[in-house]
């Protein structure tokens, strides 16, 4: 038979749960690890799923977790790399 509304919700949370922890609590194939697992490392290395076809990685920084990026969200402003290898943000 049908349930009520609130008995739906009870039912929709409980079974939410269950799905949730079973995604956090199982092993990712990209990453090789749970996600639960992942959140409690400083650090995660994904696995390559695409050969690159330059070399990553080398020269490029690699950004802390915990680091406050800008995206840049208007046409006209664009980024410039200054002599301290900071990124400055410039209208062309």
């Amino acid at each position: 038979g049908k349930l009520k509304e609130g008995e739906r919700s009870k039912l929709w949370k409980k079974i939410l749960r269950k799905i949730i922890n079973y995604m956090n609590n199982n092993k990712t194939r990209l990453i090789g690890m749970s996600p639960d697992h992942a959140m409690t490392l400083r650090e995660v290395i994904p696995k390559v799923t695409i050969k690159p076809k330059r070399p990553i990685g080398k020269d490029e920084l690699r950004l802390q977790k915990g680091t406050t990026v800008r995206y840049l969200l208007k046409p006209g402003y664009c980024w410039k790399e200054s002599t301290t290898a900071s990124l400055i943000l410039s209208r062309r």
